[in-house]
């Protein structure tokens, strides 16, 4: 069992860190971290769906250890054997391996520095942290409204993909079967994108 910290101590603690200005700092980045994590555990449960196996429990010896990129591999290539994907799990499962893959990395293995004026948090790596104010990548400032917009997006492709799993009315295809526009938005842009491109 982990050493308990002193009630005084976590009390300053609480009072610092979640009702200071901090506090919108840790909300967004725990609540971003906690959706991926559920978004993360959709994509396994949809590999496991595609390759027919109905216990989890042995499934999970499979796949732990796995990390979120390559579960998204393995459930295209399982799809290209096994079950064809549908497009808008294809369109959501880009967006979450091109945008919300490397946020959470960026989050995961940085140090967090919250700017409350702006609403802003640079991610220092290992290499900035002596030297915070210097100019920063664009993908390592993150504004609060944007993680958590971020976050709502794991939050829908995480419920959606499952409720796909047990709604399956058709067993030759997996597809998300929401017309939540945000969820599905993610599509537009790229089929937008694309043809901004090709004029």
């Amino acid at each position: 069992m982990a050493t308990r910290i002193p009630a005084d101590i976590l009390e300053w603690a609480k009072k610092e860190y979640l009702e200071g200005p901090s506090s919108e700092l840790y909300l967004n980045i725990g609540f971003y971290l906690g959706w991926f994590a559920a978004a993360e555990t959709s994509v396994t449960a949809a590999l496991a769906n595609v390759l027919g196996y109905r216990n989890w429990d042995r499934f999970e010896l499979v796949v732990r250890g796995m990390d979120p990129r390559v579960k998204c591999e393995r459930l295209r290539h399982a799809c290209d054997i096994h079950k064809k994907m549908g497009t808008n799990l294809d369109g959501c499962l880009e967006h979450f391996e091109r945008k919300c893959i490397p946020l959470r990395n960026i989050v995961a293995h940085s140090w967090p520095l919250f700017i409350p004026e702006e609403r802003r948090a640079k991610f220092l790596g290992f290499g900035r942290m002596a030297t915070p104010d210097a100019d920063m990548p664009a993908n390592r400032i993150a504004h609060m409204d944007d993680i958590f917009s971020q976050a709502m997006w794991l939050n829908l492709f995480a419920g959606t993909l499952i409720d796909s799993l047990t709604d399956e009315p058709d067993t030759s295809i997996l597809e998300i079967t929401s017309t939540n526009p945000y969820l599905l938005s993610v599509i537009r842009q790229k089929a937008s994108s694309q043809g901004s491109t090709r004029h």
